[in-house]
């Protein structure tokens, strides 16, 4: 990993949005993920089919992390497992089915989709206390 200089303009970005974010409930947090998980799902059901469909991580600092199993939804990322040669990748949720979730690869979209058990995937940032 190589270390440097962060860009002032940018710095001063990241550190608002991470008080923005610090600021808030975990309610609002979670009604925020809920609503903006709603509107991926409609624009993915509009779309010409699951595999095909763009789901996005709408923000990594709140709503694209889920804060538990139960609450993840399309467009939250999660990490999964896809083989013991190729190991642990983000995975963005394109489609919830019950406890089966389909995810697309955050790094490579252009693979899978995969399907994964609710059970198999790793939370990024839980939130627990």
């Amino acid at each position: 990993m190589r270390s440097g200089n962060i860009r002032r303009d940018l710095y001063d970005k990241i550190s608002e949005a991470a008080r923005i974010a610090a600021e808030k409930s975990d309610a609002e947090i979670e009604t925020g993920a809920a609503e903006q998980s709603a509107v991926v799902k409609s624009l993915t059901d509009q779309a010409d089919g699951p595999a095909s469909a763009e789901a996005r991580c709408v923000s990594p600092v709140t709503s694209g992390l889920p804060r538990s199993w139960e609450t993840i939804g399309v467009g939250h990322m999660v990490v999964f497992h896809e083989s013991p040669d190729d190991g642990w990748w983000e995975g963005i949720v394109i489609k919830r089915e019950g406890d089966l979730l389909t995810l697309r690869p955050r790094d490579f979209p252009t693979q899978g989709p995969f399907v994964r058990h609710i059970n198999t995937v790793a939370l990024v940032n839980p939130g627990l206390a």
